[in-house]
């Protein structure tokens, strides 16, 4: 029995040996066409790097809003008020190269919401962040805050929004104070309020400059006050009557009060005939 299954599996393998073997060849996938080369301006050309920008990147199309703003911002300053087209933008800031789509991405969308420009009529100025134009405008708004309690203007805000800038605070040297904020180190402008000027001590400027009332409630200022100054022993100029009798210090006008009418009589009508009864005489007897 082995030896007949012997002969069976050396005829089998025999036959396998003598029948070629079919390989069955995978079809080659053809590769996909490559995508037609833009084609460079000449002008761009023999410049690898102009050519990266006037693709439009995010990065490019930032880069060209700030130089534009920037170029706004020193036109302002230099007293150019005068409006500009998209056109004429670019051209004076040397971006002509700039793309159709990062020209409209500058007039839809980047140009109108941008804080620092203004749109007048389809062209573009600079939006500063006071209105001042010269050293009278100056003089009134910092005059303004002054008597509505607002303090002072920024020295930024001010070089930032006034042409000549330099020249106009020199000529207004003697009319306004200049501090500087001890958390930033930025110059505040004050108007110089000569009417008001007073000698202070030095104790008592040294209490003011101490008493920081940051990130108090309105209500907890007079008590935090009150406390400060009850260990100075100055109680009685943060007291409660001080501050009131100080509110209601304006003249008070007593309400008219209307006189009533109760208790006058009414004039009797007089007859036509009653001052001649001492001369009429009466026939009632007839």
């Amino acid at each position: 029995m082995e030896r007949q299954l012997m002969k069976e599996r050396n005829a089998f393998l025999k036959k396998a040996l003598e029948t070629p073997l079919e390989v069955k060849k995978r079809p080659q996938v053809p590769p996909p066409p490559e995508p037609p080369k833009k084609k460079v301006p000449k002008s761009l050309a023999s410049d690898p790097h102009a050519y990266k920008t006037v693709s439009g990147g995010s990065q490019y199309k930032f880069g060209v809003l700030a130089r534009i703003v920037r170029h706004m911002k020193t036109r302002h300053q230099d007293g150019d008020t005068h409006p500009l087209s998209i056109d004429e933008i670019l051209d004076e800031t040397n971006q002509l190269n700039a793309g159709p789509k990062v020209k409209q991405w500058l007039v839809v969308e980047a140009l109108p919401n941008n804080p620092k420009v203004q749109e007048v009529e389809g062209k573009y100025l600079f939006k500063p962040p006071l209105p001042v134009r010269d050293r009278k405008s100056l003089l009134k708004l910092l005059r303004q805050h002054d008597m509505k309690g607002h303090g002072g203007v920024l020295l930024d805000d001010i070089q930032e929004s006034l042409p000549h800038c330099d020249k106009v605070i020199k000529q207004l040297d003697k009319e306004i104070l200049r501090v500087v904020r001890q958390t930033d180190k930025k110059q505040i402008i004050f108007y110089h309020d000569k009417g008001i000027n007073f000698p202070v001590e030095k104790e008592f400027q040294q209490l003011w400059r101490n008493t920081s009332v940051d990130g108090l409630q309105d209500d907890n200022i007079d008590e935090y006050l009150n406390k400060q100054a009850s260990c100075h022993g100055l109680a009685s100029l943060y007291s409660p009557s001080g501050i009131k009798s100080m509110q209601d210090t304006g003249p008070k006008v007593k309400p008219i009060r209307k006189k009533s009418r109760k208790g006058r009589s009414r004039a009797t009508k007089i007859s036509d005939n009653e001052h001649m009864q001492h001369v009429l005489q009466t026939y009632d007897d007839v």
